[in-house]
């Protein structure tokens, strides 16, 4: 299992960060987008992706490998 914090970077500005626990698998974006519906609940949280202008996924391994640049590169991301 691998842990990830997720930060929901929406239209107004205001970040989310959840975490999340899951089998270190790639598709991690694509179990976000498959299913036919703008709600995404993690925990007590509740995010309409509607509002979400971007999203920065981190795994707990990748932590020791900041790359702030890439990092800048994905705050540009439309969601």
């Amino acid at each position: 299992m691998e842990k990830y914090t997720i930060t929901f970077i929406m239209t107004d500005g205001t970040e989310i960060v959840t975490e999340e626990e899951r089998e270190s698998k790639n598709d991690f974006f694509f179990s976000l987008k498959r299913y036919d519906s703008k709600w995404y609940k993690s925990k007590n949280t509740i995010i309409n992706l509607d509002n979400v202008n971007s999203i920065i996924l981190k795994a707990q391994s990748d932590e020791e490998l900041v790359d702030y640049e890439n990092e800048k590169e994905l705050r540009n991301v439309v969601w």
